[in-house]
């Protein structure tokens, strides 16, 4: 995870910078790193993420849509994901998978449709 302590903001010619670059620390504090990150390197949005919203083995409300009809029940994260990430989700009534989108820390949205 980074911290405060991690990141610097360093003035840098913007040609040699990738596009989608952070411009000030508090967007980065509290991310989790990708991949190992070098000093100095410029951090963007491929490089740290932000932190899951919804753990493995975690209950969450499953909300099912199919045109104008939503269904909602439980269900349970097969892997950790963040805000508008795909999650595999076990029903919890009838042990069937889906794949689902993180909605919040507690409902994950799948499209029957």
């Amino acid at each position: 995870m980074v911290s405060a302590e991690d990141v610097a903001v360093v003035p840098r010619e913007l040609s040699s910078v990738p596009a989608g670059y952070f411009r000030r620390p508090e967007d980065v504090v509290g991310r989790i790193a990708q991949r190992t990150i070098g000093s100095g390197e410029v951090l963007s949005p491929t490089t740290v993420r932000p932190p899951p919203l919804v753990r493995r083995g975690q209950s969450v409300t499953v909300v099912a849509h199919a045109g104008s009809m939503s269904v909602r029940t439980a269900g349970f994260v097969q892997s950790d994901a963040g805000l508008a990430e795909r999650v595999q989700v076990r029903n919890a009534a009838t042990g069937r998978t889906v794949e689902g989108i993180v909605r919040s820390s507690d409902t994950v949205e799948v499209s029957l449709e």
